[in-house]
């Protein structure tokens, strides 16, 4: 667990490094001590050039990034920056034994709940990750369309 004091509470997070499903590039989200997403670490840019065990970092939406990962030693900076529109976006190399995944793989079903995605349970496979999600979809008020409300993520190598 890293702690991290965030608008005075104290949260105690931990990394789950999987890969962007475009091009398996390294990804890394923090998680909070109920499994729930905190914070995207890192931020996809396929036209930028991106080596193995790199990422950049999210540094739009969480300007604090960058200490946190100084201070628990989890990477260093290049000195590469990518960039989106008026964004520019750190490259960080992840130490290996932060981010090594294991060869297992986890599917996680998650719900969403005021824009955020939140963990509902893992699973060994796949089908026992929709099983349980089935009938799990809930009516826009406008129109009566149902839209899944639900979700079930490929977590490779959660650390």
């Amino acid at each position: 667990m890293y702690p991290l004091e965030f608008y005075g509470e104290m949260y105690d997070l931990s990394l789950f490094v999987t890969e962007y499903t475009n091009n398996g590039r390294l990804a890394i989200i923090l998680i909070d001590r109920d499994g729930e997403d905190f914070a995207d670490m890192t931020v996809n840019l396929p036209g930028e050039r991106c080596p193995e065990g790199c990422a950049f970092v999210d540094t739009s939406n969480s300007p604090w990034l960058e200490e946190f990962i100084v201070r628990n030693g989890l990477g260093e900076f290049t000195g590469a920056y990518g960039y989106s529109g008026f964004c520019s976006y750190p490259q960080y190399r992840f130490y290996s034994q932060v981010i090594s995944r294991s060869p297992k793989n986890t599917y996680r079903a998650e719900y969403l709940e005021r824009g955020r995605w939140k963990k509902l349970e893992d699973f060994s496979s796949e089908d026992e990750a929709y099983g349980c999600m089935e009938d799990q979809y809930y009516f826009d008020s406008k129109n009566g369309e149902p839209f899944v409300k639900y979700r079930v993520r490929e977590i490779r190598g959660e650390k």
